[in-house]
């Protein structure tokens, strides 16, 4: 007799817990246990045959404790026993929740706020349990022969080899290939950590696969909140009205990524005077994934030509602040304005 797994997503809304579940399990007679890794969890029904453990998933189903995103590892024979066919398998069960990106030569996975870079190898380990789940497809039939064959298969399919011949396959699929492009395309929205704000209308709204936003701010967006430290902070460093209005609509318009006005910010002052401080909070608010810190030599003219990986690092970043600029440096207004950012220092 051989166990059933279901794979489950539980970056969905409606999916409650693995201890939910395994208390489910156990109000429907069923024995398993839940193995959480990465956006997904391995649920095993041990101990019954196949057409025993489908008739307990659709009785748990009926109980609408499972959520509508669950995929069984079963009902994908369709495709060959091959390392194609075993990467169709992986695209067939990834539920939307990869993507690779050829450019960037990147895994992305959706952790249920937003895509970020696979560095905890979750593709790797969802592959791994694909392959395991193979002899299992042809269970519910009495025949001998094939379960031999596809034993023999997931046996082959073990080997790291064909593991990464399967990721290797699976990246060009057109439902698991982005481009850059595709990325954080939609200038107006904030991912917050209480939901995505639409920056024009000022609405959270929650996380959208769709959406294809990596980038996340570590704090939660509060419609008119106000802090009086900050107020009084503001009101010390720029005592004219008229000013303090300005930096804000700079740090707002900053904040958008957008870069139609072809304007870049220089705070000039005296030392003390509140300037690396007020960038400091802004930084630490929008987090390191929307804002960075670059050399202010970047800026400055320079005789010698030459690829600019430094300007390429700086790309999706909505605000990036350079501080003290040397005397007598010689700033490049053509090269603010070909990299196309917003620039308070």
């Amino acid at each position: 007799m051989k166990p059933l797994d279901l794979l489950l997503n539980t970056s969905a809304p409606t999916f409650r817990s693995g201890l939910h579940l395994q208390r489910t399990l156990s109000q429907v007679a069923i024995g398993g246990y839940v193995a959480q890794f990465g956006t997904f969890s391995r649920l095993r029904l041990r101990g019954r045959t196949f057409q025993e453990a489908r008739q307990w998933y659709q009785r748990w189903m009926q109980a609408k404790s499972a959520t509508e995103e669950t995929q069984l590892f079963v009902g994908v024979g369709e495709y060959n026993l091959s390392e194609l066919g075993n990467a169709q398998r992986l695209v067939a069960t990834d539920q939307g929740m990869i993507r690779y990106c050829p450019d960037l030569d990147q895994w992305l996975v959706w952790d249920g706020q937003r895509w970020k870079q696979d560095t905890s190898c979750d593709v790797e380990r969802l592959a791994k349990l694909v392959i395991r789940g193979l002899y299992r497809e042809p269970s519910d039939q009495d025949n001998d022969s094939k379960r031999d064959v596809l034993i023999e298969w997931e046996l082959r399919s073990e080997t790291a080899k064909m593991v990464r011949n399967m990721l290797f396959l699976a990246r060009s699929d057109p439902g698991i290939r982005i481009t850059p492009g595709e990325l954080d395309r939609d200038r107006w929205l904030l991912n917050c950590a209480n939901g995505v704000l639409t920056l024009r209308e000022g609405e959270v709204h929650a996380p959208q696969l769709e959406a294809y936003v990596t980038r996340l701010c570590p704090v939660a967006y509060v419609p008119n909140a106000t802090v009086n430290l900050w107020d009084t902070f503001l009101q010390r460093i720029l005592p004219d009205e008229e000013l303090r209005r300005y930096v804000q609509k700079a740090a707002g318009y900053s904040l958008t990524g957008l870069t139609s006005e072809e304007v870049s910010f220089l705070s000039i002052g005296p030392s003390e005077s509140g300037k690396s401080t007020l960038t400091g909070a802004l930084q630490a608010t929008w987090g390191p994934d929307y804002t960075t810190s670059a050399d202010p030599e970047m800026w400055m003219v320079r005789h010698r030509k030459g690829p600019r990986d430094d300007l390429a690092d700086l790309a999706g970043n909505r605000l990036v602040v350079s501080q003290e600029t040397d005397d007598g440096a010689t700033l490049s207004a053509a090269l603010l304005k070909s990299a196309g950012l917003s620039a308070l220092g």
